[in-house]
């Protein structure tokens, strides 16, 4: 198996906390449900895909694995539409308006920003673990 770059492996990492708290809300945004943080999985809300958006909080859910998750929003437009429409009500337009916003650019990173960022989501992590 090929060595991972200095890139991928940040990028693995941000992954990785970008997930972590998300899943620290600890309750569905589709359901309601509560429990472990095991018990979720972190949701994007614009896809991976953009690069603006693919770190930045305010494109995360926590959905619970499977029913809302994989067998929820995935695979099921209206509950896609009803977890886009409550997260509107609960976070606001402006919320909204900035997701849709940031996820018109693309951003090729700079180390030295990925590093950044990597700091910046370490602090958080540290407030809600």
């Amino acid at each position: 198996m090929a060595k991972k770059t200095p890139r991928q492996r940040i990028y693995l990492a941000l992954d990785k906390l970008w997930s972590l708290i998300i899943r620290s809300k600890r309750q569905c945004e589709l359901c309601g449900k509560c429990g472990d943080i095991s018990a979720f999985d972190p949701h994007h809300i614009k896809g991976r895909g953009h690069s603006t958006t693919r770190w930045w909080l305010g494109n995360g859910a926590c959905l619970c694995k499977g029913s809302c998750h994989i067998w929820g929003v995935h695979t099921d437009t209206l509950k896609a539409s009803l977890l886009i429409d409550n997260l509107k009500v609960r976070r606001g337009k402006e919320w909204h308006d900035e997701l849709v916003e940031r996820s018109k650019y693309i951003k090729k990173y700079k180390m030295s920003e990925l590093r950044e960022l990597k700091e910046t989501l370490t602090k958080e992590y540290d407030k809600v673990k």
